[in-house]
Formats: structure tokens, C-alpha cells, sequence
């Protein structure tokens, strides 16, 4: 019977720590954004202001050179279609520029995809009027 109990107090200890071993999930993120040019013509360029707000950061060692990709996205036929992509530094204000070739009213937001230290985020939608 102790030889049971010890088999089975054995496979508890591996069960528990293999899944403790769980890889630490990324920090939360807010993915703020606003258009500072609402109306542009065709090629001209639109700016947008942004800011990626992360909590548990790494420390500040790590922080330095670390930087976070943000894309740009219209909304095309109920699908999101990436525009541009820039990159930005956590917690800090960030500017990207887009241009279209064409005239028309354009949904656009900002995404930044999930990497191991940053969950991912997206900002609130906006509208860019594109005139000839």
C-alpha cells in the first residue's frame, strides 16, 4: 500500500510541476489612436497620433530597444485589410502617415498583433475622407 501511495504522490509531483512551467502570459495592452488630418487628397498623407499602453513591462534593462509593431487597417467589405505598418515603443506616443490613390471615405484603425511580452490591441475605428 506505501508503495501505491508513493507511485501516486510521485506522478502528483510531476503532474504539478510540469504545469506550473506554464509560459507567464503578456502584458495587457490599450491601443489608443486619433486621426489628425480627417479629410486629405488622393496621395496626400493622413497622420495619425497613437499611444500603446502596456502594464507589466519588462525591466527597465530590457526595455530599451524594445520595440512593438502597429499596423494600419481599413475595413474592406466587412474583412480588415492591413495598410501600413510602422513600429512603436511601449507607453510612449507614437505618429505614423498613411496615402491613398484613389477618392473615398476609408474605416481605418490601428492593430497591434500579440508577440510574447504584449498582448495584442486594437484602437477605435476612424474615418478618413480621401477628395480628388
Amino acid at each position: 500500500m506505501r508503495s501505491v501511495m508513493a507511485v501516486l504522490l510521485a506522478g502528483a509531483l510531476v503532474f504539478m510541476s510540469t504545469s506550473t512551467a506554464v509560459a507567464k502570459p503578456p502584458g495587457q495592452t490599450k491601443l489608443s489612436a486619433k486621426l489628425l488630418d480627417t479629410k486629405v487628397k488622393v496621395n496626400g498623407n493622413a497622420r495619425i497620433q497613437g499611444r500603446l499602453d502596456v502594464t507589466e513591462m519588462l525591466p527597465a534593462s530590457g526595455r530599451a530597444s524594445l520595440l512593438e509593431a502597429v499596423v494600419v487597417q481599413r475595413l474592406d467589405a466587412g474583412v480588415w485589410v492591413d495598410v501600413q505598418s510602422g513600429s512603436c515603443k511601449p507607453n510612449l506616443t507614437f505618429k505614423l502617415s498613411v496615402s491613398f490613390s484613389f477618392s473615398a471615405m476609408f474605416t481605418l484603425r490601428l492593430y497591434h498583433p500579440e508577440t510574447t511580452m504584449v498582448a495584442e490591441a486594437r484602437s477605435d475605428t476612424f474615418v478618413l475622407a480621401v477628395v480628388p
